[in-house]
């Protein structure tokens, strides 16, 4: 299993974070993978281009498909209960370095990105 340092950029209409994490890449499961400082496990799928988002909290899974809305499951792990989000993929760039998913919810535009340093 391999490890890279990352940036990792995560924004949005209002802000952006940007954080220097290690990525683990599994190529069996053809995934990376990486914990964010709030302990929040950050999964993607570069096959199925999934993204899963897990924590104390809540499990956040998204599927991105260029130009299309989906539908996306949260599940809300104190309330035992799950709402679906519809989001439309409109950036999907993947390369050997680096991966850009921009995507809009409602009005709200968000852009996630991993690149090595």
């Amino acid at each position: 299993m391999e490890k890279v340092n990352c940036l990792i950029t995560l924004s949005n209409n209002e802000n952006t974070t940007n954080d220097y994490l290690t990525v683990h890449h599994d190529p069996d499961k053809k995934t990376i993978f990486y914990e964010e400082k709030d302990k929040t496990t950050v999964t993607y799928n570069y096959e199925t281009n999934t993204l899963k988002r897990d924590n104390n909290d809540m499990l956040i899974e998204y599927q991105f498909i260029l130009n299309e809305n989906t539908t996306n499951p949260i599940y809300i792990k104190e309330l035992k209960n799950t709402i679906n989000i519809e989001l439309q993929t409109v950036k999907l760039e993947k390369t050997q370095d680096k991966l850009i998913i921009s995507y809009k919810i409602d009005d709200n535009y968000f852009t996630f990105k991993i690149e090595k340093v």
